[in-house]
């Protein structure tokens, strides 16, 4: 305060030169010592809620990423009702989501509201020219290297979703309906969309909505074939890949084959949609990457399926988190339909599979980790 002494003399001597009220001056004069202490003992209380202007972004950046990592997928408990709650499923190409789409669509409208999160190739998306190229990649994004695939409106489209989530887990109406949320039609990727599930599951707790999280990937040898078949052969949609064949033969088959497409998908976007096949090489996952995916699956969602035991694990176990009437059976799709080329030569297997050995190891891991009883102990005579 003795700083501030000099600064209030002369304000005392201004004031009392100004005019015959001293009464009046003397009310303002009390007025601003009042606001003076108050911000004296406001600075000297909270001063520790600034940075230290020594940081640097480094410095802090790890403490935010320690915290964000405290938050864990916990098991999810069933029997608070949902009301209000969020279920997002993050669906992969060509993996059966359209089995969990019909689940979701058959769900009744008075509990439970359907919204697909897309986004469809147009002149913005400027991931389906060659002309993006990574040194110009600030000049479409606020944050440039967090997005390999670009997208011009992601940021845009994630803030919308992100508030429709925040509305429906910060609502009080007790017939507030639970979103069913599926993201399928390019971005985000699941990589993008972590942040946000960290931020959506800290925000169900805090106001007791159930917030359930997860996806389903596949063996890569069959998913390779399904690929085939939608994306490249004799496909006439928007969404297909440039690469398109009028036969289904095994040399056209190893013609389309990505590396470790799955992985890719989880890590930059969940669909191509017409995306550059330049992309596939400039935006490329390694074995790191998809260590990092997988783990980042372990901690932030609630399950990962198998698209071969859709109809024996994932389906029983949404039919249970939602209390679905378990009298209308739905048919994993990918399971119905006739994949085509069954009995392939040795050396198209052996190649799809050292082409997708990435792929194969998440597969195998999802597979051995992720079953009713060890994600949820105690309730597989409930739910199966």
């Amino acid at each position: 305060m003795t700083q501030a002494t000099p600064l209030l003399c002369r304000i005392t001597k201004c004031l009392q030169t100004s005019g015959n009220n001293r009464t009046n001056n003397n009310k303002i004069l009390l007025r601003i010592y009042a606001v003076i202490l108050a911000q004296f003992f406001f600075f000297n209380r909270f001063i520790h809620w600034f940075p230290d202007p020594t940081l640097v972004l480094s410095d802090i950046v790890p403490q935010i990423e320690e915290d964000l990592d405290s938050i864990r997928a916990p098991n999810t408990n069933f029997d608070n009702g949902l009301v209000g709650g969020v279920v997002l499923f993050y669906h992969v190409s060509k993996t059966g989501g359209s089995t969990i789409r019909e689940f979701f669509m058959q769900q009744p409208e008075q509990y439970f509201y359907y919204k697909r999160i897309m986004h469809r190739v147009d002149k913005h998306n400027i991931a389906n020219t060659t002309s993006y190229s990574h040194e110009n990649r600030a000049k479409w994004f606020t944050n440039p290297d967090t997005y390999c695939v670009p997208n011009k409106y992601m940021e845009q489209k994630m803030s919308t979703v992100h508030n429709k989530v925040k509305k429906t887990l910060r609502s009080q109406v007790s017939t507030e309906r639970t979103l069913l949320l599926e993201f399928h039609g390019n971005f985000p990727s699941l990589r993008n969309l972590t942040p946000f599930i960290k931020k959506w599951r800290k925000l169900s707790q805090a106001h007791n909505k159930t917030f359930f999280a997860f996806t389903i990937v596949r063996d890569p040898l069959p998913y390779s074939i399904s690929y085939f078949k939608y994306f490249h052969l004799n496909c006439k949609s928007t969404f297909c890949e440039r690469e398109r064949y009028s036969e289904m033969t095994e040399d056209n088959l190893l013609l389309s084959v990505k590396s470790n497409p799955q992985c890719f998908f989880l890590t930059h976007l969940s669909s191509t949609e017409k995306m550059h096949p330049s992309f596939y090489d400039k935006c490329r996952v390694f074995k790191d990457d998809c260590k990092n995916m997988y783990n980042m699956m372990q901690e932030n969602l609630d399950w990962v399926g198998t698209t071969e035991n859709i109809s024996f694990d994932t389906i029983p176990l949404l039919s249970y988190l939602l209390k679905y009437d378990n009298n209308t059976k739905i048919e994993n799709k990918k399971m119905q339909k006739n994949q085509g080329l069954k009995t392939l030569k040795l050396n198209t297997t052996l190649q799809i599979r050292a082409r997708t050995e990435l792929d194969q190891e998440i597969y195998e891991n999802v597979r051995d980790s992720y079953t009713i009883d060890k994600r949820f102990p105690g309730l597989k005579t409930k739910i199966l």
